[in-house]
């Protein structure tokens, strides 16, 4: 169940120290008091000796800002902050990406259709990989800011997210949205004091460049061209945002997955 809802049990007191809880699909189990936020604060003068400071968190809003000495880096007994959010490696998403978009750009030279066909093909798969893993990661990002307090789930995000067409619209919200509101969480969340912000300038300008990248790439097609002269005006700035949206996106999702990892990774 989402964690709004697991915590609403916890309020009930269906849920206590010694219950385990897991994820659908992990088989691994963990004790309800190792996943921090998710049981309520206990009063008394001997809950506070025996466990120092308690968070602010309240019953009442159990998303407000703890203000707790320990922080989220220092993790829970477990040593493992989110137990369900898994770590993103950014290794997976970069080499299917540099792969097909040089298979793109070889296939740009060879003259022979039958060779560009085969390299276009290989490039497409590539690219697909790496679309599928890019959606992974942005899932994981928003499930990650669900706990958090963020009123969009993962799936919502990504769900949406598959639309032709409307995608570059919904990634100003989608991509753009999450650097800001994880921006925000850095600032404001005591427990995210060690965290690295993103720069949001590169999450913009990559939805600018996605969006005019899908516009130019449609006019493309319909006009059955391949911008594969830089002579001609058209194929030289269709180019030049093709590879500048490209190098942004990179950039962005070196941030994402560094993000990520900072709240998925067991303690050294």
């Amino acid at each position: 169940m989402p964690f709004r809802d697991l915590r609403a049990k916890a309020l009930e007191r269906k849920i206590v120290a010694g219950t385990k809880v897991w994820r659908e699909g992990d088989d691994e189990r963990y004790a309800a008091e190792d996943i921090i936020g998710l049981l309520p604060a206990d009063s008394g003068a001997d809950k506070e000796e025996k466990e120092g400071p308690q968070s602010s968190v309240t019953d009442e809003n159990p998303y407000a800002t703890p203000n707790a000495e320990r922080t989220i880096a220092d993790g829970p007994p477990g040593g493992l902050y989110l137990p369900y959010l898994r770590e993103v490696h950014f290794s997976l998403l970069i080499a299917p990406l540099l792969a097909g978009a040089g298979l793109i750009y070889g296939a740009t030279l060879v003259r022979d259709s039958q060779i560009q066909t085969i390299t276009f093909t290989f490039a497409g798969i590539l690219l697909l990989i790496w679309f599928v893993f890019s959606l992974i990661y942005l899932k994981r990002a928003w499930d990650m800011m669900s706990i958090l307090g963020a009123p969009m789930s993962g799936l919502k995000a990504v769900g949406i997210f598959l639309l032709p067409l409307f995608n570059a619209v919904w990634s100003f919200i989608a991509i753009f949205g999450w650097a800001r509101l994880w921006n925000h969480q850095v600032k404001n969340h005591p427990g995210l004091s060690l965290a690295h912000s993103v720069w949001r300038p590169v999450f913009l300008l990559f939805c600018i460049g996605f969006m005019m990248s899908q516009v130019i790439a449609l006019m493309l097609f319909l006009g059955d061209e391949i911008p594969n002269d830089i002579t001609i005006p058209a194929h030289r700035f269709a180019l030049i945002t093709f590879a500048s949206t490209f190098l942004l996106g990179l950039l962005a999702s070196f941030q994402l997955c560094r993000a990520v990892n900072f709240l998925a990774r067991k303690k050294s």
